[in-house]
């Protein structure tokens, strides 16, 4: 796919081989293609939803990130080695090109590409339908 032509198919690979760390986003059809997402923390806790607004390479990400507790960006960005950050009922836009869109119910993003993470006012935060 080219971004300036979002419906057309540029070719057919049978194996394609990507270098994990230049993978911006994968969209993913439901939580259950993500396996273990969770923190590694001493305790009990508890995950709670925070909407954000993620702008990284040329996309802006909308969508649920889950921490155990109150929202920490250090230990959102910082933590962990893993590369890729779970978003739930998220939407894609690429900056550049606004009818290049997409929505996922769950997405996976690169975080080492992340360039700002902002809160989403409560007058902003979406309507997930049923």
């Amino acid at each position: 796919m080219r971004l300036h032509q979002p419906g057309k198919l540029v070719a057919r690979y049978p194996t394609l081989w990507l270098v994990k760390s230049e993978i911006v986003v994968i969209l993913l059809s439901g939580r259950n293609e993500m396996g273990p997402t969770g923190f590694t923390r001493g305790g009990y806790t508890t995950n709670v939803p925070h909407w954000v607004r993620v702008i990284m390479g040329g996309y802006e990400l909308v969508g649920i990130i889950e921490t155990p507790g109150k929202f920490n960006f250090g230990a959102l960005m910082f933590e962990s080695e893993r590369f890729f950050m779970p978003l739930y009922s998220a939407s894609l836009t690429a900056i550049l090109f606004p009818n290049v869109e997409a929505e996922s119910a769950a997405m996976i993003f690169n975080r080492r590409m992340v360039d700002a993470v902002a809160m989403l006012p409560k007058d902003e935060i979406p309507k997930i339908p049923g």
